[in-house]
């Protein structure tokens, strides 16, 4: 974001005070399989869909996350669209400003992988949104404090 460029107060939009055009803030999406069928990843993502387009988020296509496998047993460092959404954030460009997921545990169910995850996307100045909430993620609260 440049220094010219501001959030607004909904965090939905960035506004250029130079011309004062809004700029639609850019959303990654990830999503893991799970055992419930009706948690499946292509529900999740359509779950995060809705509520990117309440917020006015903007989803590009090579930004939507998926893991598919089932082991439960393989650590988010080996996960192939994990890996995909830290290596963007981290990137220089930075193509997404939000990661929006159905459930903070669609990062691990272990708490350490997880807030190594919050704490990467924090560094990278992502923040991560639970679709159909209107707040972030309590858990990534407690790193931007």
């Amino acid at each position: 974001m440049n220094k010219e460029d501001q959030m607004s107060i909904d965090g939905t939009s960035q506004v250029n005070e130079e011309n004062g055009s809004h700029q639609a803030t850019k959303c990654a999406i990830y999503a893991r399989a799970v055992r419930s069928p009706n948690q499946s990843v292509e529900s999740q993502i359509e779950i995060c869909l809705t509520d990117a387009r309440q917020q006015g988020f903007v989803v590009v296509d090579s930004h939507i996350y998926r893991d598919e496998g089932r082991d439960r047993y393989i650590s988010f460092g080996e996960r192939p669209g994990i890996k995909g959404l830290l290596d963007a954030a981290r990137s220089e460009a930075r193509p997404f400003e939000v990661v929006l997921v159905d459930n903070n545990a669609r990062f691990s169910r272990k708490y350490q992988e997880m807030l190594s995850v919050y704490s990467a996307l924090s560094k990278a100045g992502v923040r991560v949104r639970v679709a159909l909430t209107r707040h972030i993620d309590p858990v990534q609260a407690l790193w931007m404090k």
